[in-house]
């Protein structure tokens, strides 16, 4: 998947930080109730290349919140746990990060991928979009399933900000991951 580079603008970026916000599942920090507003939606989508979890449980326990579409998906919390879906003899994950446009991120935010003693960082500043390419241990490059962690250096809370009553503590988007 390639991506276009957005216009610049605090119109756009704050639409968009809006639009993000106000579909990415269940406000509530509840899995619980994550849990339920997933099971009864049609389907549930997950980033590009990232293996899907059984429930949106799982995926909140593991710091990832689910959303109901492609275009808003997906915030992750501060630290996450995640597996890769990649093809068979793929050597390189790049990880696609968008930064919302929130006051905590104006002096930028750090991303850190790491699989099995290998990491890759990469940071950004609000409203821009971050990839950060991991260089896949040897025992990894023939699996198509890959357990990775990402954790971010700050995450911010909407509700607290006054951005909307969302009271989850949200980090950065996670768009996809493409291999290469």
């Amino acid at each position: 998947m390639r991506f276009t580079r957005v216009r610049s603008g605090r119109r756009v970026e704050a639409a968009l930080l809006l639009a993000l916000l106000a579909a990415c599942g269940s406000p509530s920090t509840n899995s619980s109730a994550t849990s339920e507003t997933a099971e009864s939606a049609a389907a549930i989508v997950y980033p590009a290349g990232v293996k899907p979890f059984k429930n949106a449980t799982l995926a909140f326990n593991a710091g990832l919140y689910t959303s109901y579409t492609m275009h808003n998906c997906c915030f992750i919390r501060q630290r996450a746990s995640l597996t890769l879906d990649k093809p068979s003899g793929a050597r390189i994950a790049t990880l696609r990060f968008f930064v919302p446009n929130v006051a905590p991120y104006k002096d930028g935010q750090s991303i850190t991928a790491s699989v099995a003693g290998a990491s890759a960082t990469g940071s950004g500043v609000a409203g821009k979009w971050v990839a950060v390419s991991l260089s896949l241990p040897p025992r990894y490059i023939f699996r198509t399933e890959v357990p990775i962690e990402i954790s971010v250096a700050k995450s911010f809370n909407p509700a607290k900000l006054g951005i909307n009553n969302d009271t989850r503590d949200l980090a950065v988007v996670l768009q996809a991951v493409d291999y290469h």
